[in-house]
């Protein structure tokens, strides 16, 4: 596990009550083992020894792959030329950072008396020993899928966000927050140049880098984490000599698919390959105890659970042998053909329900409009494929993919090379042309594509197979009678939903329908998506993200009043 914590109290505190503090965290996470410091006034706390993570006294950094300097605490000293998380503390003043994108999500919470951050919302819950929901972060849940952006489920605690600072006073208890974006800067360049200097940093990157057979990749068909493993065999980086890739059983030997094409770069590059189904045991799924356990190390932010039918077994296994999971995560440029704003807000989840046709809006529903976040907005002049790439950095990243690194680091502690701050100022620099269908990164890195073409097909299950289950619908359908349901997602949707989910439809139905799409060409399939207002939501996802929620918040109210 890799969850960090960090708490400052005004006033001097006990020893034993320092201990009582640690020992409600590891409770929380269920920590067989924890590194922490305390005094009289803190606690630094985490709970991962990865090689990536450092601390000195109560200041602490992660992520930093390319090593750190020797006096990196002093306040002096310039910050790691990459982190995920920072926190630098003196006897009178307390900085906190993030990355440039917050690919990591550290939250925070300040009132008079005690400062509090931490990479887990639940362990400030934990260490507060109350909460009080956030009626926005169930809108989004709602709408969306995810808790929203910088949302969390405690309207007391708050995201720090992307390329954020926080400093307290410890004297005065005066405190500052700022959030700097990093703007694409329009100016043009040619491919050339920009390609060369892609391709220098990205090297030198990889060649100060300090993996080890501690670090491990996970391999896709795509070329984001091909180039990664590529480089790694380049630089002669000592990492694991296993690559894993993982899917559905039946779907291995497509030619076209995930698994078939990494095994493809894995052999040409001299990794062994591992494959691991994770789909076998869904049929026999206890689903009350897989949605427990996706809830709990998901904290709720996201819906995609496919990737964890298997219980988490696989991450268990991970954790027995590896440390750190390098992975592809990147901001080089959007490869989906945009429509029109309502496709944008779509792809980056970042709408309500108004754009579903069979289902009220929330506010209709007896919940809370969302509230959205005006920096996310369209801006005027703004091209879609720029709003697009702009909202892929500051949303996609910040909350979509650091909530579902957030799983992952309940296991591992994961680490991203191509979001090194030094590789994402470059990309700013990308025109819109050389960012789309990420042009310019395929030129760069020509030769580490290896000849093998990108998958075309997806090797994962699918949601609505798995919802549909006869005993994953009457466990999640249950649920929806639940008064403390409806205290939280109110009568209306859950009376529409017990109604709409009285029958499941057939998923070939829902598979032709997509099959016959697919057929309509792109221009035509614009005309059809501007003209026709088209977007159905699926009723059984929504009572997924309804059933996860309520779990969370159970696992909550039992976590607050355990003695």
């Amino acid at each position: 596990m890799a969850y960090i914590f960090y708490q400052y109290a005004r006033q001097a505190s006990s020893e034993s009550e320092q201990q009582k503090v640690i020992q409600k965290l590891d409770e929380a996470i269920h920590a067989d083992t924890s590194i922490y410091r305390s005094d009289n006034h803190q606690i630094l706390y985490y709970s991962q020894a990865s090689e990536f993570i450092a601390d000195h006294n109560f200041s602490l950094v992660s992520g930093a792959f390319t090593g750190i300097r020797e006096n990196w605490h002093s306040p002096e000293a310039e910050k790691p030329e990459n982190f995920t998380f920072f926190l630098r503390n003196t006897a009178d003043e307390l900085t906190a950072n993030t990355d440039l994108l917050a690919s990591r999500t550290i939250w925070y919470y300040k009132d008079e008396e005690q400062f509090i951050i931490s990479s887990s919302q639940l362990l400030i819950i934990q260490a507060l020993g109350s909460f009080e929901l956030n009626p926005q972060a169930v809108s989004w849940m709602v709408a969306t899928g995810t808790s929203g952006p910088d949302t969390s489920w405690d309207k007391r605690i708050h995201a720090l966000g992307a390329n954020g600072e926080i400093t307290l006073n410890k004297k005065d208890w005066s405190f500052s927050k700022t959030n700097k974006e990093l703007a694409f800067s329009g100016e043009k360049q040619s491919d050339e140049a920009l390609s060369n200097l892609l391709t220098s940093r990205t090297e030198a990157l990889f060649h100060k880098a300090s993996f080890s057979d501690k670090s491990f990749i996970t391999l896709s068909g795509g070329v984001d984490s091909r180039v990664i493993a590529s480089m790694c065999k380049s630089n002669n980086k000592r990492i694991a000599n296993e690559v894993y890739t993982w899917g559905i059983e039946s779907k291995a030997s497509e030619k076209k698919g995930d698994i078939y094409v990494a095994k493809l770069v894995a052999e040409k590059l001299g990794y062994n390959h591992v494959f691991l189904a994770n789909d076998s045991k869904y049929c026999k799924l206890d689903f009350p105890a897989f949605i427990s356990n996706y809830a709990l190390r998901s904290e709720a932010r996201i819906d995609h659970f496919i990737g964890y039918l298997d219980g988490f077994n696989m991450w268990e296994d991970f954790t027995k042998k590896y440390d750190t999971n390098i992975r592809g995560d990147e901001v080089f440029g959007g490869r989906q053909h945009i429509f029109d704003e309502t496709h944008v807000r779509i792809l980056q989840s970042l709408h309500d329900l108004s754009i579903y046709d069979n289902i009220p809006n929330l506010d209709q529903l007896g919940l809370e409009n969302i509230q959205f976040k005006k920096q996310l907005e369209r801006r005027h002049g703004e091209t879609l494929e720029d709003w697009r790439d702009r909202l892929f950095s500051y949303q996609n990243i910040t909350t979509v993919q650091a909530s579902l690194n957030g799983i992952k680091q309940h296991y591992v502690e994961v680490v991203n090379p191509f979001l090194n701050q030094e590789i994402i100022k470059l990309t700013r620099a990308f025109s819109v042309d050389q960012r789309s269908q990420k042009r310019l990164f395929f030129k760069a890195f020509s030769d580490h594509l290896l000849g093998i073409p990108t998958a075309q097909l997806s090797v994962n299950g699918r949601k609505k197979r798995v919802l549909e289950l006869a005993h994953a619908q009457t466990f999640m359908l249950d649920t929806l009678s639940s008064e403390n349901t409806k205290n939280v997602f109110g009568d209306a949707l859950c009376i529409l939903l017990s109604e709409k989910t009285s029958f499941a439809q057939p998923s070939e139905q829902v598979s032709l329908k997509k099959r016959l799409r697919k057929l309509i060409p792109n221009s035509l399939l614009k005309v059809y998506r501007s003209e026709i207002k088209s977007e159905r939501i699926d009723y059984f996802s929504l009572v997924f993200r309804i059933n996860m929620v309520m779990v969370f918040l159970d696992k909550i109210e039992a976590m607050i009043n355990s003695k």
